[in-house]
């Protein structure tokens, strides 16, 4: 629902502080319009301390996560829903001029006088606004078991109706992505979480005590050129690499190594995204048929887009 009546709008402002507050009675005054301005960062989230700000954040790190999983499963397979991807990234991007402010407040009403659990609007300067009911939003949280669907589907909708790509009670695209996200296994209670998930193609990569230095940064260097960035803490990371080493020597030369390999998916349950078992015995230095290995099971592991 893009607009409603002016006292239902006054309402839904009366937590979000008093600069906000002056902002919309110059507005008034000037423009006779019954819009908010959105020239300050302090109208992102409600301000009144009664849960609102919170209410406020989470509903925008749903939409961050959603995005970050939306941009994972468009690497790996770029569906037509994806062309919009980017347009709803801006939405969520602070710096760009399509940045959309939400807010909270007890209860929302649309201007038709029904209930609703968030409505979406823009300003008098052509910036998007979400309001989200506290009420709504609490009562998803009684249905444990729905919850994350509910709340996913919502956040969609609301930026999307914004995008034009929805309208009032028409939620048919931000279903096909919420369906999309469950059939091609994403964890969507991450994705409605109060945790922020991390970005799509960063790995997590323990190199094994066994494995020379060197080996570890040319692993490393290999997982760049796919288009994987590394981090050195597991929880800031979508994927955790693993690597096991195993050899034994016949003879001053003849070595018998095994190197296992796995890259765990989190974004989807701990879901194991890549994993490759390759074996051999060569009358050459160890250290180099540890190399060869190590290039063997790396080589079947996919870029990241």
């Amino acid at each position: 629902m893009k607009s409603f009546s002016k006292a239902i709008l006054m309402v839904a402002l009366l937590s979000v502080g008093p600069a906000a507050a002056e902002l919309v009675e110059e507005t008034e005054s000037i423009s006779g319009k019954y819009e908010i301005p959105l020239e300050r960062p302090v109208l992102e989230g409600h301000r009144g301390g009664n849960g609102g700000n919170s209410i406020g954040s989470q509903f925008n790190l749903i939409a961050k996560n959603s995005a970050k999983a939306w941009r994972a499963m468009c690497g790996e397979e770029p569906v037509p829903m994806c062309q919009h991807l980017e347009q709803f990234e801006s939405l969520l991007d602070r710096e760009s001029p399509n940045f959309v402010t939400v807010l909270a407040s007890p209860t929302v009403y649309a201007d038709d006088g029904q209930e609703r659990e968030a409505v979406n609007f823009f300003g008098n300067q052509g910036r998007g606004t979400i309001v989200v009911s506290q009420k709504a939003w609490s009562e998803m949280d009684s249905h444990i078991y729905k919850a994350p669907e509910r709340k996913i589907n919502l956040v969609l909708h609301e930026y999307f109706s914004i995008m034009g790509i929805e309208s009032s009670d028409f939620y048919a695209f931000s279903r096909d992505l919420y369906t999309f996200f469950v059939h091609t296994g994403y964890d969507t209670e991450k994705i409605a979480s109060n945790e922020a998930m991390p970005s799509a193609c960063s790995i997590n990569f323990k190199g094994s005590e066994d494995i020379a230095p060197g080996l570890n940064g040319s692993i490393k260097s290999h997982l760049s050129q796919l288009g994987y960035e590394s981090v050195d803490n597991s929880k800031s990371a979508r994927f955790s690499m693993k690597i096991r080493l195993s050899c034994s020597t016949n003879a001053l030369f003849n070595h018998s190594c095994s190197v296992y390999t796995e890259v765990v998916d989190t974004f989807k349950g701990d879901f194991i995204h890549f994993d490759e078992h390759v074996t051999g015995q060569r009358f050459i230095r160890k250290k180099n048929l540890i190399n060869d290995l190590h290039q063997e099971a790396l080589s079947q592991l996919k870029p990241c887009n």
